[in-house]
């Protein structure tokens, strides 16, 4: 929600069925390492464009009525919201939406989009719900690590890649049939992991099924 909201974007969460499924307690809610501001312009200029083209690419957003008239249009558009089939407009409105994304690779930078654990030579990669079975399994498994990976795009590319080409073995843990992640760190690193450890019977892995599928492989 902070990301959409401080640049203007989509955001999707990616969660999986075991998450999905599972509630959890806390004895106390931290407080959040982000907060959230209102990018929302204090004044209504007279001449107020809905999409003005900025340096980062986000404009300034009013709401509704503050006194001028916003428009929000899903189809190509102007400045000022206008529909457009011109190929200068198209042009100069998708180098505004892609001038975010430089600064939007600072901000999930320190947002920890990759996070290792453990000291082995030998690295698992994975995401979502498989992180608590895997961090359990690690315990067994003493010269393995883990590499979690919480965001898809932008994608973390040379802290994944760093990770991969320093090791001695690489495994992909995932809960579907294609091993989906391993995909993307492919397209995005050019790093193919050979070895997957792949479970898609609607049932979550367990430590032992990690255990015994490594020393299998």
């Amino acid at each position: 929600f902070y990301l959409s909201q401080k640049y203007n974007l989509l955001s999707i969460v990616i969660s999986d069925k075991h998450l999905a499924e599972s509630y959890f307690s806390f004895d106390r809610i931290r407080a959040p390492r982000v907060q959230i501001k209102r990018s929302l312009s204090e004044e209504a200029p007279q001449d107020y464009r809905s999409y003005l083209v900025t340096e980062d690419g986000v404009s300034p957003r009013l709401v509704p009525g503050e006194g001028v008239v916003v428009r929000a249009n899903s189809y190509e558009h102007d400045e000022y919201g206008y529909t457009t089939e011109k190929a200068e407009d198209t042009k100069k409105m998708n180098d505004k939406r892609w001038a975010k994304f430089p600064f939007l690779e600072k901000e999930i930078d320190r947002l920890e989009p990759v996070k290792v654990y453990g000291q082995g030579r030998n690295l698992i990669v994975g995401w979502g719900s498989t992180k608590g079975a895997i961090l359990d399994s690690l315990k067994d498994l003493p010269d393995y690590r883990f590499m979690q990976i919480s965001y898809i795009s932008p994608f973390p590319v040379q802290k994944v890649l760093t990770e991969l080409q320093k090791s001695k073995d690489v495994i992909l843990v995932e809960n579907n049939v294609t091993g989906l992640l391993g995909q993307i760190i492919r397209e995005q690193t050019g790093f193919k992991i050979e070895k997957k450890i792949l479970k898609y019977d609607a049932r979550p892995f367990t430590p032992d099924d990690i255990i015994n599928d490594i020393k299998a492989l």
